[in-house]
């Protein structure tokens, strides 16, 4: 299957082109299935610059890891980074539910394009005006069997060369730690050398930081739900008015990077767009925090804070909680809308409420449910509560869902565990002692339920279909198995 946009590759690198042969061939047909292909695209880029540069990798290493690792990052330029960053969130989320839409695919599409110029120009000797202008990909002309029939036999050659060269890698890596310690680590100044080189070509590419960032965010605010070009819903340069007393500029005035808006005019949270470096990204905390401060000394309600570099993302509702944290994404309107809700209408003092004892009246149930309520009334985003098997551990997690949702803190709860045999069990179980709770099984069907209030899922299950909900879905999360779901960050309690 020859490709459109990526045969300039194919001499050098066919896995690539066949990669993008293949996004190409599927994105009118299934723009999420075209978006999972270019992630495969980028991370076929990744380690085919850690082979090109010599760089040292654990065979096993993730993609995330590939990217995140100091020999990379040191070798390459930020705005590159950003570009395979992108087609790697894009294509996580239709990897695990999300269907994707077409113009998300577009952008993916020619951003995979950029890279391929950017992998011919560093490392396959191609010169800028050789290689075709991007073409925008048009319906296909071919039946819908025909063209599956050929997407089909196309992804099983693909597949053989991407094991060959994942063999190929591991052999490589195998080497070079067999030869480690006859090898002296490369010199910061060529790491500097070779960073430089790299931001030379992203700058021939006029790749620039700060849009390459703003396409990272309005993505990521396109999957939360938000109509970026809706200035009613996502205002952009927001003028706001500094308190007196905290005036940093003569005009005592200042630009908002992004606002989200809610339905009453108010401000729902702020986006602080920053370069990337934890230097700068701690400046946008800080720069954000003045915003909501201005915010709300001109009558408005505070915002929430959000500050980013479209890589790393992070939270801070300073008026419920004294310190910031990660995120994956940007919670939804129904998300802010109910943060904002839960400042004037949950409980102030969770502690003192009780459980519900026709769900759990043991003396040590009541105990652990009550410690729990003091934990997280003392801002503790996490609680563990270690139960002998027969002790009654789901209807201690029933009783705390039942706890939560009636103080306000809680408007929908999820229920994690490791097999469908227990799935069963927690629904029946919340069913029998939260019978008014709409409830919904995840995995039963492929769309989740959203008027639902109690969640139970799989962890397998939840992991095809996370990419559904925006990361503030879920106010409280009970892993059965706490274990196992140590790595679940997305949607974390609270």
């Amino acid at each position: 299957m020859t490709s459109v946009n990526f045969e300039f590759l194919r001499p050098e690198n066919e896995l690539l082109a066949n990669l993008g042969g293949l996004a190409e061939a599927v994105l009118h047909i299934d723009p999420g299935s075209a978006l999972t292909r270019l992630r495969s695209f980028a991370e076929e880029v990744t380690k085919a610059i850690y082979k090109e540069e010599l760089l040292p990798r654990l065979p096993q290493s993730s993609f995330y890891e590939l990217i995140k690792s100091p020999v990379f990052e040191d070798c390459v330029s930020r705005p590159l980074i950003h570009q395979i960053n992108f087609l790697r969130i894009q294509g996580n989320d239709t990897a695990h539910g999300a269907e994707g839409d077409l113009r998300n695919a577009q952008m993916a599409l020619g951003t995979a394009h950029q890279l391929a110029m950017y992998m011919a120009i560093k490392y396959y000797c191609k010169k800028k005006d050789q290689i075709p202008a991007f073409e925008d990909i048009k319906d296909p002309t071919a039946t819908l069997n025909q063209l599956q029939k050929s997407v089909s036999s196309y992804e099983k050659e693909l597949q053989k060369q991407q094991d060959e060269l994942q063999r190929v890698m591991e052999q490589l890596d195998r080497e070079r730690t067999k030869n480690s310690d006859k090898i002296d680590p490369p010199a910061k100044p060529d790491q500097q050398k070779r960073q430089q080189q790299s931001q030379q070509v992203a700058d021939s590419l006029q790749w620039n930081e700060a849009k390459t960032r703003d396409m990272l965010i309005d993505a990521m605010l396109l999957q939360a739900g938000w109509d970026i070009k809706n200035p009613d819903q996502v205002g952009r340069e927001v003028e706001v008015q500094f308190p007196p007393d905290t005036n940093s500029n003569t005009t005592g005035k200042g630009k908002v990077d992004y606002v989200l808006w809610g339905d009453n005019g108010h401000p729902l949270a702020v986006i602080e767009a920053k370069r990337s470096g934890n230097t700068n990204l701690q400046a946008g905390r800080e720069q954000a925090r003045r915003y909501a401060d201005a915010f709300e000394f001109m009558g408005f309600q505070r915002p929430v804070i959000f500050y980013s570099n479209g890589y790393e993302t992070f939270i801070w509702d300073d008026h419920q909680y004294n310190t910031y944290r990660p995120v994956y994404g940007f919670y939804s309107k129904d998300s802010l809308d109910y943060l904002i809700y839960q400042r004037h209408y949950r409980a102030a003092e969770l502690e003192r409420f009780n459980p519900e004892l026709s769900i759990a009246d043991r003396p040590y149930q009541i105990e652990a449910i009550k410690s729990v309520a003091a934990h997280f009334q003392s801002q503790r985003r996490k609680a563990l509560i270690i139960q002998a098997t027969g002790t009654g551990k789901t209807r201690v997690a029933i009783a705390l869902a039942e706890l939560l949702l009636r103080t306000g803190w809680a408007k929908r709860v999820l229920f994690l565990c490791d097999r469908k045999e227990l799935r069963v069990q927690a629904d029946e179980a919340f069913k029998q002692n939260l019978p008014s709770e709409p409830r919904c099984v995840i995995g039963e069907t492929n769309k989740i339920d959203q008027t639902a209030r109690i969640y139970i899922a799989t962890y397998p299950g939840m992991m095809n279909r996370f990419a559904q909900l925006d990361v503030g879905y879920f106010d409280l999360i009970i892993a059965d198995e706490s274990h196992l779901a140590e790595n679940s960050q997305r949607g974390a309690p609270g």
